[in-house]
């Protein structure tokens, strides 16, 4: 993804979503530049199973911006 490195390493937690429903919950060990794109980044880690977590946002509906560009957007829970 296109995004700010220094926000990505701070990110606790990144949550996938599909159509508006959050459908995976990963907790990122490491950020890496995309090999020949500087600007795109990507991780490593693991899939979050905790019990509470996973209650907290697993199958969530979010509200997503009409309009919006970029498919990266950054939640302080």
């Amino acid at each position: 993804w296109h995004m700010s490195e220094r926000r990505a390493k701070k990110a606790e937690y990144v949550l996938s979503e599909y159509k508006g429903v959050i459908r995976a919950i990963f907790k990122p060990h490491i950020w890496l530049h995309e090999e020949g794109n500087i600007k795109r980044l990507l991780f490593e880690g693991e899939l979050v199973e905790d019990h509470n977590i996973n209650h907290q946002f697993l199958n969530v509906k979010i509200d997503k911006k009409r309009g919006a560009q970029n498919p990266i957007r950054y939640i302080n829970c």
